[in-house]
């Protein structure tokens, strides 16, 4: 299979359920393509796909250790994408710095480099690649609402998790209805929280 991507474009690739909030009836992803270099492109989902917790115990955990990194390569992957389209997902080498809601001899440790298929944005990508807070708006897909995904009255948005660490080490960063980085973050057992899947594929 080919895949042609442009920067800004938005792209369909594999199905997950969106549309149906039983969850029995599956949904082409579409993803904004956020960049591209060396023959792949940076995606993220257009909505938000699924309500997950960052991790299910309110303990000390990194992006390396909780357990939403395992459901994304491992039961999401398997879900959403074909063999065929898995074989098109890159491993991608991504940092996870410190946290910055609180002052350098006190931040919560972020876990420095991971090797991930699929992951939730950085605070640093989430600047970089959108122009500003209302570009990084999103809505949560019906069966992600249904599942238990805030989603703001004004606006019909949800709050969408990042990797790196909030205020405690407990929290994790995120981006909330208004499109603004929460940089102290959440709970990680938030029960409202949408994931956003990004990752690296192969275009061409």
């Amino acid at each position: 299979m080919s895949i042609e991507a442009k920067a800004g474009q938005t792209i369909t690739f594999g199905a997950y359920p969106q549309s149906d909030v039983t969850g029995a009836k599956k949904d082409p992803i579409e993803w904004r393509v956020l960049k591209v270099e060396d023959g792949k492109a940076l995606v993220i989902s257009v909505l938000g796909l699924d309500n997950v917790m960052f991790n299910s115990l309110n303990t000390s955990v990194t992006w390396a250790t909780a357990e939403i990194r395992t459901w994304l390569n491992e039961t999401f992957m398997s879900e959403a994408f074909s063999a065929d389209e898995q074989a098109k997902i890159c491993t991608s080498k991504i940092f996870t710095a410190n946290s910055i809601a609180r002052r350098v001899a006190n931040a919560a440790p972020g876990c420095g480099e991971t090797e991930d298929k699929i992951f939730p944005l950085s605070i640093d990508e989430a600047k970089e690649l959108f122009a500003d807070d209302a570009d990084r708006c999103c809505a949560p897909s019906a069966y992600c609402k249904a599942k238990g995904a805030f989603a703001h009255e004004s606006n019909g948005n949800c709050w969408w998790w990042l990797r790196n660490p909030g205020y405690y080490t407990s929290d994790t960063a995120g981006v909330n209805y208004n499109g603004m980085i929460h940089a102290s973050g959440d709970n990680i057992t938030s029960p409202s929280d949408a994931v956003r899947p990004a990752m690296w594929i192969k275009i061409g």
